[in-house]
């Protein structure tokens, strides 16, 4: 411990640890079971002209029991917006679940044309703009990585990491959309957690 005292040894070792850290306090990597803090994200919200338009969303004031699931998705990408369609249906049988859409860091710092991306995709969902890279970050996947659904129980702790697809099987059998039956009913499941293989293999279907 001695090495320390030297100046800029110490500072070495500060700067290190704080690389380690999100630049958000209280924002750290996630495993099941632990708790999603975030109060607040600048997003997207939809308004009655059909038009997106970037406002705050109050994740506290969202905190009432219900399920959530963050969906990570690129809007210019044909693909994810097939998976966010499906996803905006899906919820339509799930009354105790909240769904978000959450667009990648780079992407969320082009906030106007993310805007005007959502406003012709005809989706209606809360949209967050991730340019803290909080999902990223929290989830552990890449920057860019994109369909993932990130799913909080009722009391908004993590239960299902980095899933690819609703009809994603888990090793039991079960999709995705299985499992968000199950907590929509308030029923427990299993954590999953799902593996880098299993994420590009199932990326690599059409």
């Amino acid at each position: 411990m001695r090495l320390l005292r030297h100046p800029m040894l110490a500072l070495l070792v500060l700067v290190a640890g704080t690389a380690l850290a999100h630049r958000i306090p209280g924002v750290k990597p996630m495993n099941p079971g632990d708790p999603f803090q975030v109060g607040s994200f600048r997003g997207l919200i939809r308004g009655a002209d059909g038009r997106y338009a970037k406002g705050p969303i109050q994740m506290d004031a969202l905190r009432d029991q219900s399920i959530w699931v963050f969906l990570i998705f690129d809007p210019n990408s044909q693909r994810d917006l097939i998976e966010a369609k499906r996803f905006e249906q899906a919820l339509k049988a799930l009354p105790h679940t909240r769904g978000f859409l959450v667009i990648p860091p780079a992407l969320s710092l082009l906030g106007t044309h993310a805007a005007d991306l959502m406003s012709r995709s005809g989706l209606t969902l809360l949209t967050i703009l991730d340019d803290y890279d909080v999902f990223p970050y929290a989830f552990r996947h890449e920057l860019d990585a994109s369909p993932r659904y990130e799913v909080l129980d009722r009391s908004q702790t993590l239960v299902v990491q980095n899933a690819v697809a609703l009809s994603q099987r888990t090793p039991t059998g079960e999709t995705l959309t299985d499992l968000l039956r199950h907590l929509d009913k308030g029923q427990t499941v299993a954590p999953w957690v799902v593996s880098v293989y299993d994420q590009k293999t199932e990326d690599g279907r059409e």
